[in-house]
C-alpha cells in the first residue's frame, strides 16, 4: 500500500512539474539596421544632379534583404513630428544604383544614389527621406519590417526667401532649482534656414556665469519649438539672461531677461540670518525704550 502511494505521489509530482515548467519561447534572430548619415544638407540647381551615398550596417545576427525607397517629408507641429508622402513627384528625382540589396550579419554596405533636379524645378526647399526597409532573408516568423531613414534637406537655388521670426520666449523669473527656457521660431519663407542660438547667464555687473549655444534647422512654413537649459549659478542672487537667435534673412533676435535664483538651502540660511538679525534688533530697541 505504501509503495502504491509513493508511486502515485511521484507520478503526480512529475505531472505537476511538467505543467508548471516554463514554456520555451521561440527565439527569433535579432535584426538591426543602421544608416548614416542621418541628415544631409545640399544645394542643387535645376538641370543638375547630386551624387550621394549611404552607409547601411546590419548589426543583428540575421542576414537582411533591404529595399530602398524615397519619400518627401514635412512637419506637423512645433515639436517637429515628421509626416511622409510616398506619392510626391519629388520622389522621382531620386535614383538608387540598386533597389534591393542583401546585407549579411555585422556587415556594412555602401549604397549610391543620384538626385536629379529637373529643369524648371521651383526654387526652394525640398525635403526627402531615403528609406532602407529590412526583412530577414529567410522566414523567422516575424512579418514586421525594420525601416530607417536618412533625411536630405535639398535647396533648389533661385528666388528663395528665409524670413525668420521669434514668436515667443519663455524664461523663468524665479527658480529654486534647474533653469530651463524655451522659444518658438517661425519660418515664413520658401526654404529652410539654420538658426544659431546663444544663451548667456550673467551677473548684474556683466560677469559671465554660464553660456550655452546650439543650432536648429527651421523648415519653411513652420513653427519650431527650441528648448534648452543652463547650469545653476553657485550662489543665490539676481542675474541677467541674454538670448540670441538667428532668424534667416532677418536680423537676429536679442532679448534680456531677469532671473532670481533662490536655492532652498542658501535661501533658508539667509532667511534664518535675517530673522535672527530682526530679533536681535527688536530686542535692542525694546531695551533702549
Amino acid at each position: 500500500m505504501k509503495v502504491r502511494l509513493l508511486i502515485l505521489f511521484v507520478t503526480l509530482m512529475a505531472i505537476t512539474g511538467g505543467l508548471s515548467a516554463p514554456v520555451q519561447a521561440q527565439t527569433t534572430p535579432e535584426r538591426r539596421l543602421q544608416v548614416s548619415p542621418l541628415r544631409n544638407e545640399i544645394t542643387t540647381a535645376p538641370g543638375a544632379a547630386y551624387k550621394g551615398s549611404l552607409s547601411l550596417k546590419n548589426t543583428g545576427v540575421a542576414t537582411l534583404k533591404v529595399a530602398l525607397s524615397a519619400e518627401t517629408f514635412g512637419v506637423i507641429n512645433e515639436q517637429y513630428d515628421y509626416t511622409f508622402n510616398p506619392h510626391s513627384p519629388v520622389n522621382d528625382w531620386v535614383h538608387f544604383t540598386q533597389q534591393d540589396i542583401i546585407i549579411g550579419a555585422n556587415e556594412t554596405y555602401i549604397v549610391h544614389y543620384l538626385i536629379s533636379v529637373p529643369i524648371g524645378a521651383e526654387p526652394g526647399g525640398k525635403y526627402i527621406s531615403l528609406f532602407a526597409s529590412a526583412l530577414p532573408l529567410t522566414s523567422d516568423g516575424i512579418n514586421s519590417t525594420a525601416r530607417v531613414g536618412s533625411l536630405v534637406y535639398l535647396t533648389v537655388p533661385g528666388d528663395i526667401t528665409q524670413p525668420g521670426e521669434l514668436v515667443s520666449l519663455k524664461s523663468p523669473i524665479v527658480t529654486t532649482d534647474s533653469f530651463s527656457w524655451s522659444a518658438v521660431l517661425r519660418n515664413g519663407g520658401t526654404a529652410h534656414f539654420r538658426s544659431s542660438n546663444k544663451v548667456q547667464l550673467q551677473t548684474l555687473w556683466n560677469t559671465n556665469v554660464a553660456e550655452t549655444d546650439g543650432s536648429n534647422l527651421v523648415l519653411p512654413a513652420s513653427l519650431r519649438l527650441i528648448q534648452g537649459a543652463l547650469p545653476n549659478p553657485s550662489w543665490l542672487g539676481i542675474y541677467k539672461v541674454n538670448y540670441s537667435f538667428g532668424l534667416g534673412d532677418n536680423p537676429q533676435a536679442n532679448q534680456t531677461k531677469i532671473l532670481i535664483y533662490l536655492p532652498l538651502l542658501q535661501t533658508s540660511i539667509v532667511l534664518a540670518g535675517l530673522l535672527a538679525a530682526i530679533i536681535i534688533v527688536t530686542r535692542r530697541i525694546r531695551r533702549t525704550n
